[in-house]
Order: C-alpha cells, then sequence, then structure tokens
C-alpha cells in the first residue's frame, strides 16, 4: 500500500454505504464487459428500507453540511480530491471493465484544486451562500416524509 493511502480499497466487492456502514442484499445485479463479454463482480440492489434510510441519513447530514463555512469545504474537497488520486489507476481499470474501452479513452480525468477551486469560488456569494443560475432542467427534492 502507498504511503499516501489511507487503506486498501477492494475494487471488486462492493456495497451500498448508508451513514457510513457497508450494506450488502440478498439480491444482486452482474455488469458485462462489452469488450470481452465476461461477468463482472455482484453488486447489491438496494431494498426500499435502503432508500428510506439514505434519504433519512442524507437529509440529516444536509443540515449540517449547509452549516460548514465554504473555506472548510474547500479544505475537505482538496483533501478528498488527493485522496481519489491516489487510486487513479484502480478507478481507470474499473472503468476499463465497466465500459469495454481502452485505457486511453477510459481513464478517469485527473481533478485538482487548480481545476476544481476556481470553478467553486467563483459560483459561491461573498457570503458562502452559492450563487443561483438559471437551470436548464429545475432541482428535484425528495420528500422523505
Amino acid at each position: 500500500m502507498s504511503p499516501s493511502k489511507v487503506s486498501n480499497i477492494d475494487f471488486t466487492t462492493f456495497y451500498n454505504i448508508i451513514d457510513g456502514e457497508q450494506r450488502s442484499s440478498k439480491t444482486t445485479h452482474n455488469g458485462i464487459n462489452p469488450a470481452t463479454q465476461e461477468k463482472l463482480w455482484d453488486v447489491p440492489v438496494g431494498s426500499q428500507q435502503d432508500v428510506d434510510d439514505a434519504v433519512k441519513v442524507a437529509t440529516k447530514a444536509f443540515k449540517s453540511w449547509s452549516a460548514v463555512p465554504i473555506e472548510k469545504r474547500h479544505e475537505m474537497m482538496k483533501k478528498f480530491i488527493e485522496l481519489f488520486s491516489n487510486y487513479e489507476q484502480q478507478f481507470t481499470d474499473l472503468m476499463c471493465k465497466e465500459t469495454g474501452k481502452p485505457v486511453s479513452k477510459a481513464i478517469v480525468p485527473k481533478h485538482d484544486e487548480q481545476s476544481l477551486m476556481p470553478w467553486h469560488s467563483a459560483h459561491v456569494c461573498k457570503d458562502g451562500s452559492p450563487k443561483r443560475q438559471q437551470m436548464a432542467c429545475p432541482p428535484r427534492h425528495l420528500d422523505p416524509s
């Protein structure tokens, strides 16, 4: 394991993650590598309870995340980008298998703070609230009740 990696990620065993917990399922789905017709790994199919739990947790998390200052969000994004980049090759290999594309076409774009941060900074008001833009598709909000 690279010294900069915080843990090993298994790119052949998948779970749904809800409130930080791994959840498997009695029902699974398998993709097919279109280039080789090879059956890919088992992927759990979430239940209605999984969906309900995920919406409940996301609604709760949104409240606390909304209070996080934009500077702290930038720090967290930088850390995420750093951690994600440690697994760039594994994500690229995963994309090759899922899409059947060669590496040159499946490579996961490298995003760093130099490319992401200016965009996000430009879309935040001085008070830290997001700038509202005209959207082609209006946002949809789920009502967890």
